[in-house]
């Protein structure tokens, strides 16, 4: 049973594939990579040159997938299933636009960072590369790890200690993933070959104070001021919230949004419910749908090692509706691109 698809990226092909979250009788749903695509009578290898085209099939699969899951009988299957494909859909999306984010931050990071060919010392042996090597560290100059594909095959190349570049190497798929993920990770100073989810949860922290510089923009302080004005305190934005603070000094601050240990939204959203804040707590657990149909009011709370949280004055407690963030309007708005 097929209850959601995700287009997501093959490193090792570069090419788009789509995953399917695949539900197993007796099992926990899981992603997969869809095996194949039947047309006409013929099965073909699910790649996509376009993201687009991928994200057409994925619509396709999800419109499918609702009409399947609507026509359970049992009431509590059928929530339960709508359940796990709107948790699982929700996860995949906010990873992606945080992924985008990480690069677009990482890149402006290390904007001041230019490559300059006659400091550019190249091992014998991968001269033939020199051109793609060079256009890629044109587009990334702060990159350590340059991965290419030429026929099929991958070859990486990666800085040394002395500056000079190494010979090919032959990767296998992690490290062309790694060598991928290298973009992101190289711009905060850390490898894409290390641990992926420890190296975002560092830039998780790196990037908090980047976050509250945003509320200094033009762009956000607008968008903020009409949220305002239209009686909104609270906006979602990844795995940040801004939150408007009417306790001693009003105005706008910058809290964290609670996440699971693999940096994922614990539940699915409930997307009508409102967070009830008793306390200062730098944490914000956003309103969530347990799989038994539960629905959780959101709150406020501290990290386990920051201590308790300081209660709110009794008249400072209310119930307050969140909205949340449209990813790409705020990559574009951390990319210095106008808020319009």
């Amino acid at each position: 049973m097929i209850l959601a698809a995700w287009p997501s990226y093959d490193s090792w092909h570069e090419r788009w594939r789509v995953e399917v979250l695949a539900q197993t009788p007796g099992e926990a749903p899981k992603w997969k990579q869809l095996p194949y695509i039947e047309r006409n009578n013929h099965r073909y290898a699910p790649f996509f040159n376009d993201l687009e085209e991928a994200r057409a099939w994925c619509a396709e699969l999800n419109a499918n997938a609702i009409q399947f899951i609507d026509s359970e009988l049992d009431p509590i299957r059928r929530l339960s299933l709508r359940l796990k494909a709107d948790k699982s859909l929700q996860a995949k999306k906010r990873l992606a636009e945080e992924e985008q984010l990480m690069l677009v931050e990482a890149k402006r990071r290390q904007s001041d960072k230019q490559f300059v060919e006659s400091d550019f010392f190249l091992n014998e042996k991968s001269e033939r590369f020199r051109e793609r090597i060079i256009a890629e560290l044109n587009e990334f100059p702060y990159l350590n790890l340059v991965l290419i594909r030429e026929e099929g095959r991958h070859f990486f190349f990666f800085k040394m200690k002395d500056g000079s570049w190494s010979s090919p190497q032959m990767p296998n798929r992690k490290e062309v993933l790694g060598a991928n993920r290298s973009k992101i990770a190289n711009g905060f100073d850390f490898s894409g070959l290390a641990h992926w989810g420890k190296t975002k949860a560092e830039i998780r922290k790196i990037l908090l104070p980047r976050a509250n510089e945003l509320l200094q923009r033009a762009g956000i302080k607008r968008m903020l001021a009409e949220a305002l004005v239209q009686g909104k305190r609270v906006l979602v934005w990844g795995s940040y919230v801004f939150w408007y603070e009417s306790h001693n000094s009003p105005g706008w601050i910058v809290k964290e949004r609670s996440s699971g240990a693999d940096g994922t939204d614990g539940e699915a959203m409930w997307r009508e419910g409102t967070i009830c804040s008793k306390n200062h707590g730098r944490i914000v657990v956003l309103p969530y749908i347990k799989e038994d149909g539960v629905r959780v009011t959101g709150h406020t709370k501290n990290a386990p090692h920051d201590g308790p949280a300081l209660p709110r004055h009794p008249d400072d407690i209310i119930e307050i509706p969140f909205e949340e963030l449209d990813g790409d309007l705020m990559i574009g708005l951390l990319g210095e691109l106008p808020y319009e």
